[in-house]
């Protein structure tokens, strides 16, 4: 997988397609999204882009040799607020709903 250049892509609908599809809730309440797939850079591309542009702040962590973006519980209602018109009912469980 690569991550576009031009991130302007990742709309609201595009992010809650995202999270449906490779997101899933943390231990803590938080919520991961799966970019295992992804280089370090471009998950760390992604996760600037998130907060500069939704003002979602995220971490990075590791997962064996890959990485996540992990969603902190303090910005899990901005999410909802962004992307609840365009998720499913069937994956309101992702958001805690």
């Amino acid at each position: 997988k690569i991550v576009p250049s031009d991130l302007s892509l990742l709309t609201p609908l595009a992010l809650a397609h995202w999270i449906m599809q490779d997101g899933s809730r943390g231990t803590a309440k938080g919520l991961y999204i799966c970019t295992d797939s992804f280089t370090h850079n471009d998950v760390k591309r992604l996760s600037l882009y998130l907060k500069d542009k939704y003002d979602i702040n995220c971490s990075i962590h590791k997962a064996g040799e890959n990485y996540r973006i992990y969603i902190l519980v303090k910005s899990i209602e901005t999410v909802k607020n962004i992307i609840l018109p365009f998720m499913h009912t069937s994956m309101l469980y992702k958001l805690g709903v």
